[in-house]
């Protein structure tokens, strides 16, 4: 069913529209505050969901074009995440970042398709280069 709802959001090629989307995974407020308005004025759309399930949610209802999603999540982790877009069909980026920076879990997330790997806290010029803002 999780996959399901990632793959119908996935695979509606006609939703792609104007903006760049991005969806922002993080249960920390503030730091998804912080890079949705980065993001906002550099001319993306920007959604934020705080948990895996959320997430599933949104994708739902937008393709999003990049997804930051933290690993750590009340329910879940953003590796779950990572896994079920690419398995989707997915083709966006996805950037996986965390507090705890591990070196298997750098290696982990980039063997199943992430697209980078970040230590919080990110550096917006860091962050504005992988998505291409």
């Amino acid at each position: 069913m999780q996959d399901a709802a990632v793959a119908s959001a996935v695979t509606s090629p006609k939703r792609f529209v104007e903006r760049k989307r991005v969806l922002i995974v993080d249960d920390n407020v503030t730091l998804a505050s912080i890079l949705r308005r980065f993001l906002n004025r550099r001319g993306y759309s920007v959604s934020v969901a705080g948990t895996l399930h959320s997430a599933r949610e949104l994708c739902r209802m937008m393709i999003p074009s990049v997804v930051i999603s933290d690993y750590n999540l009340p329910d879940g982790n953003g590796l779950t995440l990572l896994d079920e877009l690419r398995a989707a069909g997915f083709c966006g980026k996805i950037l996986l970042m965390t507090a705890y920076d591990t070196e298997w879990l750098a290696s982990e997330a980039i063997c199943r398709g992430a697209s980078a790997f970040l230590c919080k806290p990110v550096p917006l010029d860091t962050l504005a280069t992988l998505i291409g803002a």
